[in-house]
């Protein structure tokens, strides 16, 4: 019997509590499964970097252009303002005239942008 989205809504959010209830237990599990399992693991990879192209491409312009440099990582996330090494985010999307055109990010603040819950950076608003 299929489920209807209610259901896999809360399924997803009492599964988020009970993963964050031991966080560490669960990366565990998961880096053991990794090491016991690389060929698996080297599938799974193979099969999201060809189901995903745009984004495989954006990535590598992005680290062609820092190391070329055409760009150059920001020291600070520009959402929250933490000193930390920062994460491009594609905030335009995947597409090939905006492979370069990124937000940088704190690891927590990009996680959010891509659920869609963080709000544009300050600079942004004012374009």
């Amino acid at each position: 019997m299929a489920r209807t989205e209610e259901q896999k809504k809360y399924h997803r959010e009492s599964m988020s509590r009970y993963y964050y209830a031991d966080k560490k237990k669960y990366q565990e599990r998961a880096e053991n499964w990794r090491k016991k399992n690389p060929k698996k693991r080297l599938v799974i990879t193979n099969r999201w970097r060809v189901n995903n192209r745009e984004k495989v491409r954006a990535h590598y312009a992005v680290a062609d252009a820092i190391k070329n440099g055409k760009l150059r990582r920001s020291l600070y996330c520009q959402h929250c303002g933490v000193f930390v090494k920062t994460e491009a985010h594609h905030h335009r999307g995947y597409a090939k005239k905006f492979r370069l055109d990124v937000v940088w990010l704190c690891h927590p603040c990009h996680k959010r942008a891509d659920k869609f819950l963080l709000s544009p950076p300050a600079e942004e608003l004012a374009s």
